[in-house]
């Protein structure tokens, strides 16, 4: 099984990749949506585009103003561009939630206590004790399954 930090640091590439994906096919849509604002002009001299000043104005006070003083509309606007990206943020989310079950399912796995009748039974297998001397390894087994349990509902959630 991999390390967990060596999962986290692949899921960054592959959200990098992804991401910029994303938001080159954004990006894409809005240059779109800006050329089809934009009228062609010739003078004599040559050939251009022009923005009408309505937008321009309107832009240029929308990158001077902060997200939060922004009117109500125009903040929908801005989540409405975001929102393209929870679906990879789920992905890479549940990719480490598994990796956690699966560790935490083999360090339960490591603290189960032997069965009697094992010829290597001698205690419980977390820490020595003699049965039916009190242990703690129940209470860290009873623990970890809680934890994956916890998980693994998120992991369902999610979908």
């Amino acid at each position: 099984m991999k390390d967990l930090l060596e999962v986290i640091e692949e899921r960054k590439e592959e959200f990098v990749e992804s991401g910029a994906d994303l938001e080159h096919d954004r990006w894409g849509k809005w240059q779109a949506y800006m050329h089809s604002k934009m009228v062609e002009h010739s003078n004599g001299k040559g050939e251009f585009v022009c923005l009408p000043v309505g937008l321009y104005r309107r832009w240029e006070r929308q990158i001077a103003t902060t997200y939060k003083d922004l009117s109500e509309t125009e903040k929908e606007s801005d989540r409405e561009q975001v929102r393209p990206y929870l679906p990879l943020v789920e992905s890479h989310t549940k990719a480490i939630l598994t990796n956690v079950v699966e560790r935490l399912r083999l360090e339960k796995r490591d603290q189960d206590a032997p069965k009697e009748g094992d010829p290597h039974f001698t205690g419980c297998g977390g820490c020595g004790a003699d049965y039916p001397a009190i242990c703690g390894c129940r209470e860290v087994n009873h623990a970890l399954q809680t934890q994956i349990d916890y998980l693994e509902d998120i992991l369902e959630k999610l979908g």
